[in-house]
């Protein structure tokens, strides 16, 4: 994934996730975007998932390529593209951490789409 493996390398990208995640501020990473997160040296404590085959390049306490998202304290990762609803939702409850994103969950048929998996 070229975006991320560009953001990887990036030293003012890694400053400014290790700031975020020192200041105990949300960092979320889909796809594979949390190879950024593992550069940064912010996952070493962390249940972790990303896009399948990243798994080699992410340095995390656990890799589980079963969860579609994870939620790990502050840290949120995603595997992929196809889960984006499910990880939106996960950061608008982290953030507001009261029903809204349970309401907007539902008003999007989520449940249904979790059914139907």
């Amino acid at each position: 994934m070229p975006g991320s493996t560009l953001l990887r390398d990036n030293e003012k990208i890694i400053k400014f996730y290790q700031e975020m995640y020192k200041a105990n501020k949300l960092v979320a990473a889909i796809c594979a975007a949390p190879i950024v997160l593992s550069k940064a040296g912010i996952l070493e404590d962390k249940e972790v998932t990303s896009y399948p085959g990243f798994d080699k390049e992410i340095n995390c306490k656990t890799y589980n390529n079963e969860k579609a998202v994870i939620v790990d304290n502050n840290i949120i990762t995603a595997q992929g593209p196809a889960v984006a609803i499910l990880f939106g939702y996960e950061i608008v409850n982290y953030l507001l951490q009261d029903d809204t994103a349970q309401n907007i969950s539902n008003a999007m048929l989520v449940p249904v789409l979790k059914n139907n998996l």
